[in-house]
């Protein structure tokens, strides 16, 4: 049986002739997006494991779309689903990605 059109990229990216359900692969990435629920998580684990810098910092995009405006001060800094990780961390990172535009950058 053939491969549906998501296996085709999966494989393409991955340098494979084919790929199947359940197999698990290592892909070349043409962006890598987050959110302002899923950002701070993947920060957070980024960290706990060692890492310093971004993949490639062209192919990162994070939309802050959740919970931005906050509905206060007190709101922004929760820790469950705070933004400010969203936005320090590519900053540091230097995330170049047009999707990412921070005030002064």
């Amino acid at each position: 049986m053939g491969m549906t059109m998501t296996q085709k990229i999966l494989a393409a990216h991955a340098g494979l002739d084919s790929v199947s359900v359940g197999q698990l692969i290592q892909a070349k990435l043409d962006i890598v997006h987050g959110n302002d629920i899923t950002t701070p998580v993947a920060i957070n684990e980024f960290e706990k494991a060692g890492f310093k810098d971004v993949f490639d910092k062209d192919k990162v995009s994070i939309v802050l779309d959740h919970f931005v405006p906050n509905k206060g001060r007190s709101r922004a800094d929760l820790p469950d689903h705070s933004c400010r990780p969203c936005g320090t961390v590519p900053r540091q990172s230097r995330i170049h990605s047009p999707w990412h535009r921070l005030p002064g950058s």
